[in-house]
């Protein structure tokens, strides 16, 4: 189903359920919760308790992820505490003391006095509403501003190795686009978007899964076949790559990942459609070669990849004849 955690996901869907909690207040499912565990405040405010039920508990570790990952839209500040205050006695404090009621404005000189330099020019700069209005929370990884079970699936996973949400998607939809804009069949197409997924089953993705136990390549048992090792950097495609010069970089470069690899063949314009036909003969000619079918060598394929993909070229940019249409005459019913 494409969920790597499945702990990360029940995650985000409890989460979903925090956020209806926080906005959708005339619905059943928030009188029922608000009567029995937090009456007379907001669920910001809830705590956890023995009396709770096990749903109630679930919930307020989804409210977690929506307090991780929701930002603050400023209105009259009453309903944001102050996290970082200098000033023992304001540990309780809101920001709507922070804020001139007169001129709508931040008091600089609180601000200043309280909080750490970088902090207080960053408050400062936070735009405030002319008329006083209700703090809003919202999800800044959409665009809707509205919390979803992807993108808040997204941010646990990329929050778990330290990594921004944002500058990750951007990148992966780069490259994906790239992929689906290649002129070649959609079988190539679609083979080269299973390898930047890791989905292709190798060696090492099949002992992931326990279907098979031995993961290491058959010609060279120190290795383990993961993809990029069995389309790219095995010893045996020498003969492959390195029929081409426009392949030279093999031997010069080294790359994590399929992905990694591919983003580099499409920025340095190495002919990604070139790349992408020598990639599907590599792979048709390795399951050939499992299945026990008559086969190519390995040294004929580099040239039989160019072949495909200059026929392709050729169909595409050959120009369509349009048939001459007959005229149809109709008989009157007798």
């Amino acid at each position: 189903m494409g969920f790597h955690d499945l702990a990360h996901f029940n995650d985000a869907l409890l989460a979903k359920q925090a956020w209806r909690l926080l906005h959708n207040n005339e619905i059943l499912f928030y009188k029922v919760f608000k009567a029995n565990f937090f009456l007379n405040h907001s669920i910001l405010e809830a705590k956890e308790s023995s009396m709770g039920s096990y749903a109630w508990k679930s919930i307020l570790h989804g409210l977690d992820v929506i307090l991780d990952g929701a930002c603050w839209r400023v209105g009259n500040g009453k309903s944001i505490k102050i996290l970082s205050p200098m000033v023992d006695t304001m540990e309780e404090a809101t920001v709507d003391c922070l804020i001139d009621e007169g001129t709508r404005t931040w008091n600089a000189t609180m601000v200043d006095e309280i909080f750490a330099p970088q902090e207080a020019e960053e408050i400062k700069n936070i735009l405030l509403a002319r008329n006083e209005m209700e703090d809003s929370m919202y999800w800044p990884w959409e665009h809707d501003e509205r919390y979803s079970c992807k993108t808040g699936y997204r941010f646990l996973k990329e929050d778990e190795v330290g990594f921004q949400v944002a500058e990750n998607q951007d990148q992966e939809k780069g490259l994906w686009k790239k992929i689906w804009a290649l002129e070649c069949p959609n079988k190539v197409r679609n083979l080269i978007w299973r390898a930047c997924r890791n989905s292709l089953p190798s060696k090492c993705n099949l002992v992931r899964r326990t279907i098979i136990s031995e993961q290491s390549y058959d010609y060279y048992k120190e290795g383990n076949e993961d993809v990029l090792h069995t389309v790219w950097s095995c010893k045996e495609l020498d003969g492959v790559w390195g029929a081409n010069s426009i392949w030279s970089f093999r031997n010069q470069r080294c790359f994590a990942s399929f992905s990694e690899l591919l983003a580099w063949v499409c920025d340095h314009q190495r002919n990604p459609v070139l790349f992408a036909f020598t990639i599907w003969s590599i792979w048709h000619q390795r399951n050939q070669v499992r299945t026990q079918q008559t086969h190519r060598p390995l040294n004929h394929l580099s040239q039989w990849a160019y072949n495909r993909y200059m026929e392709f070229k050729a169909l595409k940019t050959a120009p369509i004849t349009s048939r001459p249409k007959s005229r149809v005459w109709w008989k009157p019913p007798a």
